[in-house]
């Protein structure tokens, strides 16, 4: 019988959006020749921006005594990053009026064109680690490793843990380096508007990962990982500032269901990609794509015979005009393995390439439809490795399968390779002893098997864990230890149906304790010792879960560190614990 197996194990993709400036400052950009600017348009100076009481997305509030032309209605009004406007304004007047002393000026979103009959505008720059503004970790197991002596170099480590259900546990682990630049080509004239638009990002990328899940799972999540946030980086198009925001969020995306155990590593080295989207009007847009992937896969994978996994980590990447959605992409590299057990070769590994990029007008131009693509890439593998051995044996099958029961059970282990020898163990040990016989479970136990035959590799181990006459004791997620800010712990119980009740004072729980709700997970700020307990009707409740969670300041980070400059240094501290002084 035909299996096919989809095997994915993550090659990370990056990617995003917009200008960049190899070579020169921040504020000098290409320019053919000095924009022509609109009569309307009106330049709002620092030391003006400065006095600005309140900005909202209709409204920005001055004090009395500022120049009229910037509340005269039909006016727009452009400013590089302040205080109350940290993205810079780019607004149209619509009309004014004074109230307690303030000018209330009431506007909408401009655009480029708007601020410019003539601009030919190109920009290229290398996004450093020095421009994140904030960076977030948003679970556990994950790492964002700065290197201020590479600046270029965005570093992430990876060792994330995720509770399959049923005793099967799924692990991805490893390095993952980028780095990318940003471009931006703009033409505007008076006559066609926005006629010219040409965004994107170049990225190369560094991969080590292993993934391994350890048996029969049916799992599905998409996880954020990190999210930075950039510094808004300011260019001049003669005295118009533009302000660009970029944003990016880590992403580890999942989905797995199958019945056999499998590990493998993935490693790419200097892969290359450039994505993007270009506009010539009256066309629509069409996008950018050159990529260049280097696939090296360091170990034999582990295979079972029925299997199915996507397991990618990418980007999604924004560039944003004065804090308004500009161009996006978001790029995913995988591996794909296809197995027949009667094909020759029976299985194949190839890497592939995903990629999906995006336009939004909002600022750069009016009567223009944004910009979606689907997947760019369909077609794009690389063959990597295929067999060169006969196909292994079928990974045993148990029925009834794992789970929590009543009463005791009497478990049928089968193979669907023909002669094949099954062991099997009942105490979570490796398979040694002989099937012949259904087996019987009469309490609490993992059951696992394997099958063989001669000239053929051994099957994988099928596993599963039988749940007699009681709940299954609940898990936590993360565990419990030790953390620099509160966190929210979920709580998990293999036992479909089972309520979980849960104290966070230490004492046992009963059926009359705190009802754990998925929504709403406890929040642990303090030293605290987390219990929980499941029941369900017609079973012995579980044994109780307890776990300690121990909360501490981190320590302080001085930026630059110490050591000897040449010149004056202006150091930052900062500290990892949310809110600490």
């Amino acid at each position: 019988m035909k299996r096919k197996l989809l095997f994915f194990v993550v090659v990370i993709s990056l990617v995003l959006l917009f200008f960049s400036c190899s070579e020169k400052k921040t504020t000098e950009p290409d320019i053919t020749f000095e924009p022509i600017i609109t009569p309307e348009t009106v330049v709002m100076e620092e030391d003006v921006a400065a006095t600005i009481i309140e900005v909202t997305d209709e409204q920005i509030i001055l004090p009395e005594g500022v120049n009229p032309e910037f509340y005269e209605p039909g006016n727009v009004i452009v400013s590089g990053p302040s205080e109350q406007a940290p993205y810079g304004l780019l607004r149209k007047v619509t009309d004014s009026y004074e109230q307690d002393g303030q000018i209330v000026v009431n506007t909408v979103q401009a655009t480029l064109e708007d601020v410019f009959d003539e601009l030919e505008f190109s920009i290229s720059r290398s996004l450093k680690t020095s421009d994140i503004e904030k960076t977030v970790l948003l679970v556990d197991g994950v790492e964002f490793l700065e290197d201020d002596k590479d600046l270029l170099s965005f570093p992430h480590d990876i060792n994330k843990n995720i509770n399959l259900g049923s005793g099967i546990m799924m692990n991805v682990s490893g390095n993952v380096t980028l780095t990318f630049n940003i471009f931006f080509d703009a033409r505007i004239n008076i006559w066609q508007g926005l006629h010219y638009l040409e965004a994107g990002a170049i990225l190369t990328q560094n991969l080590n990962i292993d993934f391994t899940v350890n048996g029969g799972f049916d799992y599905s999540q998409e996880i954020d990982l990190v999210q930075h946030y950039f510094t808004p980086i300011t260019f001049f198009a003669g005295v118009i500032p533009i302000v660009i925001v970029p944003k990016a969020v880590i992403v580890l995306e999942i989905g797995a269901n199958g019945d056999a155990a499998v590990t493998v590593n993935v490693n790419t080295t200097g892969s290359y990609i450039k994505a993007g989207a270009k506009y010539i009007k009256p066309h629509v847009p069409e996008p950018i794509f050159e990529p260049q992937l280097v696939f090296d896969q360091t170990t034999h994978p582990n295979l079972g015979t029925s299997l199915n996994i996507f397991c990618g980590s990418g980007p999604r990447f924004e560039m944003n005009l004065y804090g308004v959605a500009g161009p996006n992409v978001k790029a995913l590299g995988f591996i794909e393995l296809e197995a027949d057990t009667t094909a020759n070769p029976w299985w194949t590994l190839v890497g592939g390439f995903q990629l999906f990029v995006g336009l939004k007008f909002e600022v750069l131009g009016y009567n223009i439809a944004n910009y979606t693509s689907n997947n760019l890439l369909p077609d794009l593998k690389f063959p990597i490795y295929q067999a060169t051995e006969s196909p292994p044996v079928a990974t045993p099958t148990f029925n009834p399968p794992g789970g929590t029961y009543a009463n005791p059970q009497t478990v049928v282990i089968s193979c669907t390779t023909p002669n094949a020898t099954i062991l099997y163990s009942t105490d979570g040990s490796e398979p040694s002893v002989v099937y012949t016989t259904p087996v019987n479970i009469e309490q609490n136990t993992m059951l696992k098997a394997r099958a063989s035959k001669s000239g053929h590799e051994d099957s994988a181990i099928a596993s599963s864990i039988y749940y007699i006459g009681a709940v299954a004791t609940p898990t936590f997620d993360p565990p419990g230890g030790t953390y620099n800010n509160p966190r929210s712990v979920r709580i998990y119980c293999d036992t479909a149906g089972a309520a979980i009740m849960y104290t966070i004072d230490g004492s046992e729980p009963t059926q009359y304790s705190l009802p754990y709700y998925p929504f709403l997970p406890p929040y642990l700020t303090s030293n605290t010792t987390l219990k929980a307990k499941a029941f369900k009707h017609g079973l012995d409740p579980s044994e109780t879960a307890e776990a300690d969670y121990i909360f501490q300041v981190a320590d302080p980070v001085f930026n630059p560190p110490g050591g000897i400059y040449h010149n004056y240094q202006q150091v930052t501290i900062t500290c990892a614990t949310q809110g600490a002084t």
